[in-house]
């Protein structure tokens, strides 16, 4: 990576920008350009049409501006080259001017000719000169030691920033594209209905049972009348003459015994009337409906004749959905040209739809918004 150092026509030592080292300066020089090229692609893409065909002019020319600018500054040299000591100049150690800096980039597309054996040249040449510096009659020179550990460090991540920003890209699209497909699928679907009730059968009343008579009570038996008590004189020391006995009372007669009366007979309980089943009811015939609920499902399922059923019903061709695509939008987002013309023929207006066309380049689509963009 060292140059190498020889005398020039003064007689001063110059060293010169050997293969290595103006290798890492230019890939150092690439992530500026890379950088520079993503802001500049970003921005057009969001500006427009217009802004995006400039930048793509821009792209195109905008490396060999900068390479053929930085080397007839003042400082001779690129970024990359000024981080690592270099500088461009003319076969005497002078400055070039503008032009000649741009016929020594343009010349750099005859050194890549023919497995980039140009630029190779400049690890066995005397001067180290490439075969664009020898067209345009320069070389490199190694004014200063440089920085060579950013250099690397630099050169690591201009590597590396290729594949990071192609990574996160792809992961965008991915989703950019998936998202919209996936929401609309998910409106599709119809919301699950309630379970039914369930009626309880009626229980089958049991009838109450009957009231059974009480047996009589039995008579009671007669009392048994007690026996009177028989009065004992007592012997008088004194002989006395005995009173007669009185008469002894009768009894009473028992009273008769009380007749049980007998319980009314029990009423028997009336008989529930039995339910009449009620008569069915009888639904009229069923009239058809649609195959889809929205234009928006039908699109999905590119089903043209869904569509055009769904026109015929009444639906409106530019309701957008809640990420505010149209049916048309999705039509042409899918290819299907068959849904496209339905909905174009109903009256949807095909501005919005146009983009996402530019967008695809589909040529066949573009056309058939455009014929009918015309009307």
């Amino acid at each position: 990576m060292k140059g190498e150092a020889m005398t020039d026509q003064t007689g001063a030592a110059t060293a010169y920008g050997g293969f290595w080292i103006r290798f890492l300066a230019y890939v150092v020089d690439s992530l500026v350009v890379f950088i520079g090229c993503v802001v500049i692609a970003a921005a057009a893409a969001l500006a427009g049409e217009i802004a995006s065909a400039i930048g793509s002019l821009v792209l195109l020319v905008g490396p060999f501006l900068y390479f053929a600018g930085m080397q007839a500054s003042a400082r001779q040299a690129t970024l990359g080259k000024a981080l690592l000591g270099l500088k461009v100049a003319g076969a005497g150690g002078d400055r070039i001017s503008f032009l000649r800096s741009l016929g020594r980039e343009l010349a750099k597309l005859i050194s890549a000719f023919a497995l980039m054996i140009g630029f190779l040249l400049a690890a066995f040449t005397q001067r180290k000169q490439a075969l664009h510096d020898m067209v345009a009659s320069t070389v490199v020179v190694r004014d200063s030691p440089g920085h060579v550990l950013a250099a690397l460090a630099l050169a690591l991540a201009a590597i590396a920033a290729p594949f990071v920003l192609v990574t996160f890209l792809g992961l965008g699209m991915m989703a950019a594209m998936l998202g919209p497909m996936a929401g609309a699928v998910m409106e599709a679907q119809p919301p699950p209905r309630p379970p039914a009730a369930k009626v309880a059968k009626p229980r089958p009343s049991k009838p109450a049972p009957a009231p059974q008579a009480k047996a009589p009570a039995k008579p009671r038996a007669p009392a048994k009348p007690a026996a009177p008590a028989v009065a004992v004189a007592k012997e008088l020391p004194k002989p006395v003459e005995l009173p007669k006995p009185a008469p002894v009372a009768k009894a009473p007669p028992p009273p008769p015994p009380p007749v049980a009366k007998l319980a009314p007979a029990p009423v028997p309980a009336p008989t529930p009337p039995r339910a009449t089943p009620a008569t069915p009811f009888r639904a009229g015939p069923s009239v058809p409906g649609p195959k889809f609920n929205d234009l928006m499902t039908a699109v999905m399922y590119r089903d043209a004749a869904g569509v055009q059923e769904l026109l015929a019903f009444g639906k409106w061709p530019d309701k957008p959905d809640s990420r505010g695509l149209t049916p048309l939008a999705v039509a042409v987002m899918l290819g299907d040209a068959a849904s496209a013309e339905v909905l174009l023929k109903a009256g949807a207006n095909p501005d919005g739809a146009r983009r996402v066309a530019l967008e695809l380049d589909d040529a066949a689509m573009r056309a058939l918004l455009e014929r009918y963009r015309s009307k």
